[in-house]
């Protein structure tokens, strides 16, 4: 039984309600998430500080049930696409810059180096 078929959910106090979805979502939620993307979208930047700034980054951070956060921002002229992952596997990056290769952009890589934890 889901909590959407059980309308007598909405009568039990939040106290009991909230640690059991937490328990929920820890075996059953976060099991479902592979992957996070986040897309901040076209940031303006003031005429002043245009000469100033050359790009954009956004930064998030990977844990152990998401193994790969993504985000996505621009700024001028640039797209800038971060990858943060705790798993050496490059699978995930070459795929996903193939694709875009495939689809005509223009594209320039960049990234720390690897190491091993």
């Amino acid at each position: 039984m889901t909590a959407r078929m059980n309308k007598n959910i909405h009568y039990y106090p939040l106290f009991l309600k909230n640690p059991i979805a937490k328990v929920i979502y820890w075996f059953l939620g976060s099991g479902f998430k592979t992957t996070t993307l986040t897309n901040l979208g076209y940031i303006k930047i003031p005429d002043n500080m245009k000469e100033h700034i050359k790009s954009m980054d956004s930064i998030l951070g990977a844990s152990d049930v998401c193994k790969v956060s993504c985000a996505l921002i621009s700024a001028k002229d640039k797209t800038t696409f971060s990858i943060t992952k705790n798993t050496l596997d490059p699978s995930f990056e070459n795929a996903l810059l193939k694709g875009i290769r495939n689809l005509g952009v223009e594209v320039a890589v960049s990234g720390s180096q690897k190491y091993e934890v």
